[in-house]
């Protein structure tokens, strides 16, 4: 930080964006499906327990930024979709790359969005809080778009990957 303080507000922002994709990251392993050998096998349907695991998933991510939002008196609003919004991302980077490397997603769209100048002031959603309500709309659509993805197919496509490159 520089000395005098004059940046101070500026990097705070920046490292309550960045600071939640750690946490995400760690979520995002509970989206594990466990052996593929046994998801080939299994006599019931996924939906019912894919979709609670990936609402948990988000909700964890989510209720998270809202809560240290509220004590650190950032805006609770726009980092609550901040976060639910790399959260989504960081299921659909599991549901391509696998849990593991899920976060590879989320991390590099939030490295674009604050590396200084990269992005127009008035496209930027995730520092412009003049755009909370389209930070909203987008984190919105990329949770339908991350849980739909994870209950219709879980890591399988992830595997699929995996296993090509092995």
């Amino acid at each position: 930080l520089g000395g005098d303080g004059g940046d101070l507000p500026t990097e705070l922002d920046t490292m309550s964006v960045l600071a939640f994709v750690i946490p995400i990251s760690a979520v995002l392993r509970l989206l594990d499906e466990g052996p593929p050998a046994l998801l080939r096998t299994r006599a019931r349907d996924l939906w019912k327990l894919r979709a609670c695991v990936v609402l948990v998933t988000l909700a964890l991510g989510a209720a998270n930024a809202a809560l240290i939002a509220r004590f650190d008196g950032l805006p609770v609003k726009h980092l609550f979709a901040v976060v639910l919004a790399q959260s989504a991302l960081g299921v659909l980077g599991c549901c391509a790359l696998g849990s593991a490397r899920g976060w590879i997603v989320p991390g590099t769209v939030t490295l674009i969005a604050t590396t200084p100048g990269l992005l127009p002031w008035e496209i930027n959603a995730v520092y412009n809080q003049q755009l909370t309500a389209t930070m909203i709309a987008i984190a919105g659509l990329l949770t339908i778009l991350g849980v739909t993805a994870y209950v219709t197919l879980g890591l399988e496509r992830a595997r699929v990957n995996e296993e090509e490159t092995s």
